[in-house]
């Protein structure tokens, strides 16, 4: 589980990129708030077996308050967050930050850019031990759409998944959502 939130926020990270001027967009994204949506699908990654809970401890627990998480992978996943990116994050995409670690152990190859998207290829080689491939393609500065697939293993683990992504932006005025 940890391997896919890994993955899934090196993923953000690379869409943040289109930030830069690097990519030589020919519209920036515009600032404010965008709702980023991810469908990730991990059929294909092995999960360590979990002891049953009998039905008595999951009431027990949910009264607690702590949420029971659905480890069942074999459906395709969606996922929606809402951010804020704001004008110094367009000028500086450095300060871009998932808060969350990304492995080291991972590097980007083959980046090709255009004025409309960008494509990578992702290798590696720790932990998380493999490849993938990511393509991005930014329809205008209020949207963008992409793909990544990932083949290989993390901690021994069969790890094979495959996410779509897609960003738009909502407002100029990212209300209670912090930069």
């Amino acid at each position: 589980m940890r391997f896919h939130f890994r993955l899934a926020a090196c993923c953000t990270v690379f869409a943040a990129s289109f930030i830069s001027s690097e990519t030589a967009l020919s519209a920036e994204p515009r600032p404010g708030l965008w709702t980023m949506t991810m469908t990730s699908d991990l059929s294909g990654m092995e999960m360590p077996e979990m002891p049953e809970m009998s039905p008595e401890v999951l009431a027990q627990m949910e009264a607690m308050g702590i949420e029971i998480p659905n480890l069942d992978f074999s459906q395709p996943r969606t996922t929606t967050v809402q951010t804020c990116i704001t004008p110094e994050d367009i000028a500086n995409p450095d300060r871009f930050d998932t808060g969350t670690e990304v492995d080291d152990d991972c590097r980007q190859e083959n980046l090709q850019t255009s004025d409309t998207g960008m494509s990578m290829d992702l290798i590696c080689t720790g932990t998380m031990n493999g490849t993938g491939r990511i393509e991005y393609v930014f329809e205008s500065d209020t949207s963008y759409s992409g793909t990544m697939t990932f083949q290989g293993t993390s901690g021994g683990q069969v790890a094979n998944m495959s996410n779509t992504m897609e960003g738009n932006w909502v407002s100029a005025d990212c209300g209670n959502v912090a930069p």
